[in-house]
């Protein structure tokens, strides 16, 4: 049911940080999208984005911290746009939560330089977007919501008390449909209607009185560098005033859809944001000249320049550039060796030294890139053996590693210091699987036929032993020792218990790839789906249906510890499991980022790599804080006893909620006196368990206690050192 809207302020809430076992390696800060960008002075910068994220820098973007908060909605993206500081401490950001037809808007309030934020519910409208905010003094401002040329509807908010409270603006009494605010100084702004009409509104005495006057064009948005002069953007012309925006003039043609942000230096020197690329003028709009972009986001979303030489460009996967000669060349704030493209096919052999494949899609939906290294166990990353593009990389320890494309298998036994390579032109090799130091497997099509081939070598790739296999479609091999191996395709799994000399089709479910801990123990899965069998295939029981995205790789490092990363087009998730499979619960999820590998070298140390170049390790299994174990609503509230009981330090408490509501879960000691607060927010109906780690507290008996507004339990707990 739609929230009814109301013109005052409706209630606010405040963010904290959010708790994760994982953190970013690539790319740095951190790598959700960034919508906005803000510089206070030439020291001090802000930008957010999408998944909570907000990071800052106060020595002029050398270094950028980060912070992520919970978001409003659990299971929905949250975008932030428009940041506006007043000071280093009081930072507003205007934000939507849902899905990409964002219908909740708030706006976001800091009062300690980002580290926390109250957030003010505005207006419940799917026919508006984010749009501008801006403060006339310390203590008036206003936020805008607006529409487009579809659907010209806007929302315009107005505080008098540094934004304690926003009310509902209307100008000179009318409802007009509205879309930009813009503000020179405390006593002059302007304000544009929505849809294709060229009228506008003009305050002098910081909005007390609006006087509406007509432009040349309808505009998307308008800028000033001084009383006097400034210019506004049609969606094919660029416009200057010399008289404050009483008349405009035609200066120069953009050329160009659309226009999100753009701005002037002086009357000649100006910058813009066009269809996600960055643009600069030296005359006054006439024209306009492509930046150079050897590094940049994907796509640019949001600008800003502290002076005429130095600006900050953030956009997609958090990448962020700087320039410091008016924007004609940009540098990366994390030079890396990895693009923005996927990161797939993580091989981790141990805490130290790994390897994956960073490149986009191939042939027939093969992902093909280049090979990147690590011996740090992740910090850095440099590209190795570029000279052809890899669908398939598997390394079996430090030194030997095989890894295929289309047309070619390579080898190395020193580390990818060097490889070795057989040649078919005709082939795809596109699946890798290394048996022993001397068996190896590698399964491809040919080109041609489209007949599929096992290719086999017993003596470290001296020699090769080609296996016809028809035209069954294998999607995956896995040989758990030299001669015991599991061949998938979509339908059926076939096993060899004599290295491949003979197969045997084993039943099972329709999913295309497996992992095997055993030959008793295996996975198979793949759309929405995970199957378990426990003996070796005669029989599989479905562990796990997903009704949106996909199963990109399952890993087990035991019988009961176990990982799986999906992809949902949009945005992924890393999933685990501690009881074999029985019961998943979500580690990671990432609005903007489908992930597509996993690799653990034990239950604590892994990583997990997808879209955008991410990679994020864990040291901790992936686990801090609160955790939604199960997909399923219970029935009704309940507080589980803590296990293990006694526990020292660490225990796991689980609780369940039948429905969405605010939950408190504290520690109190014998006396009755908080010494730990657990969770103190939102949370969606499900069954969650904290991780509780009493290292801080001496010995002792000690009482947990949860309370919602409907439910409310204690337990005790003993730990003992």
């Amino acid at each position: 049911m739609k929230k009814i809207i109301f013109g005052i302020l409706l209630f606010t809430f405040k963010l904290s940080s959010a708790q994760t076992g994982w953190f970013w390696q690539n790319p740095k800060p951190q790598g959700s999208n960034l919508y906005t960008v803000e510089f206070l002075n030439e020291n001090t910068g802000m930008a957010m984005g999408s998944n909570g994220c907000f990071i800052k820098t106060t020595n002029a973007g050398a270094t950028w911290s980060f912070k992520q908060f919970k978001k409003l909605l659990r299971d929905y993206p949250d975008y932030h746009s428009c940041i506006y500081a007043l000071n280093e401490n009081v930072i507003f950001v205007l934000s939507a939560h849902d899905n990409s037809f964002a219908e909740d808007y708030y706006i976001m309030k800091s009062t300690d330089g980002g580290n926390s934020w109250d957030s003010t519910f505005i207006v419940n409208d799917y026919r508006v977007s984010l749009s501008q905010i801006s403060f006339v003094n310390e203590t008036t401002g206003y936020c805008f919501f607006g529409g487009n040329y579809e659907l010209p509807i806007s929302h315009i908010y107005k505080t008098t008390n540094a934004g304690t409270t926003w009310n509902k603006y209307t100008i000179n009494g009318t409802n007009d449909s509205l879309r930009s605010v813009y503000f020179i100084n405390q006593n002059t702004g302007f304000i544009s209607r929505s849809g294709y009409s060229r009228q506008y509104y003009k305050t002098t005495n910081g909005g007390s009185i609006w006087n509406t006057y007509i432009s040349p064009v309808a505009f998307s948005g308008i800028t000033f560098i001084n009383d006097n002069t400034g210019w506004l953007v049609h969606p094919n012309d660029v416009y200057r005033t010399t008289n404050g925006g009483i008349n405009f003039f035609q200066t120069g043609s953009s050329s160009f859809l659309s226009c999100p942000g753009y701005g002037f230096f002086n009357a000649d020197n100006g910058w813009a944001i066009f269809d996600n690329e960055l643009y600069t003028t030296s005359n006054s709009g006439a024209n306009w000249v492509l930046a150079d972009n050897s590094y940049r986001p994907a796509k640019i979303y949001s600008a800003k320049f502290i002076n005429q030489n130095t600006g900050f460009a953030v956009g997609e996967y958090g990448r962020i550039i700087k320039t410091v000669n008016g924007g004609y060349n940009w540098s990366a704030y994390d030079i890396t060796k990895i693009t923005s493209e996927i990161v797939s096919d993580l091989c981790m052999i141990d805490e130290h030294t790994g390897w994956a494949i960073n490149g986009g899609n191939g042939i027939e939906g093969y992902r093909k890139g280049k090979i990147i290294k690590t011996i740090n166990g992740g910090d850095s990353w440099e590209r190795v053996d570029t000279s052809v593009s890899y669908i398939t990389i598997n390394f079996l320890d430090a030194m030997t590693g095989v890894g295929s494309g289309e047309g070619f298998i390579r080898y190395t036994k020193n580390s990818g210091n060097s490889w070795q390579e057989i040649r078919n032109d005709s082939i795809t090799f596109y699946n890798v699987s290394l048996a022993s130091s001397n068996v190896w497997y590698v399964a491809c099509e040919n080109n041609i036929s489209h007949d599929e081939y096992l290719y086999k070598t017993t003596n470290s790739g001296q020699e090769w032993k080609r296996f016809f296999l028809s035209n069954i479609g294998i999607d995956e091999i896995q040989f758990l020792n030299e001669n015991t191996g599991y061949l998938v395709t979509f339908f059926a799994l076939f096993k060899t218990t004599n290295g491949g000399a003979n197969w045997q089709n084993i039943n099972s479910p329709n999913a295309k790839r497996i992992f095997f801990l055993n030959e008793l123990t295996g996975w198979k899965y793949g759309e929405g789906d995970i199957y378990k069998t426990t003996n070796g295939g005669a029989n599989w029981q479905q562990q796990l249906h997903l009704a949106n995205g996909s199963m990109q790789q399952v890993l087990f490092v035991n019988p009961d510890i176990g990982w799986a990363v999906t992809d949902n087009f949009s945005y992924g998730t890393a999933l685990k499991t501690t009881n074999g499979g029985a019961n998943w619960f979500e580690t990671i999820n990432f609005n903007a980022h489908p992930t597509f590998s996993v690799d653990f070298i034990n239950e604590n140390t892994g990583w997990v790599s997808g879209e955008g170049g991410v990679i994020l390790k864990t040291t901790s299994g992936g686990i801090i804080g609160v955790q939604n174990i199960t997909v399923e609503i219970p029935d009704k509230f309940y507080l589980s006893q803590n296990y293990p009981n006694p526990f020292n330090p660490n225990t796991n408490i689980e609780f369940s909620l039948p429905q969405k509501t605010f939950v408190k879960l504290k520690v109190f000691d014998l006396l009755g006196r908080e010494v730990a607060n657990l969770v103190n927010e939102n949370l969606s109906a499900g069954k969650f368990t904290y991780d509780f780690n009493a290292s801080a507290l001496p010995s002792g008996i000690y009482f947990y206690k949860i309370e919602t507004e409907k439910f409310s339990e204690t337990r005790k707990m003993v730990l003992i050192k």
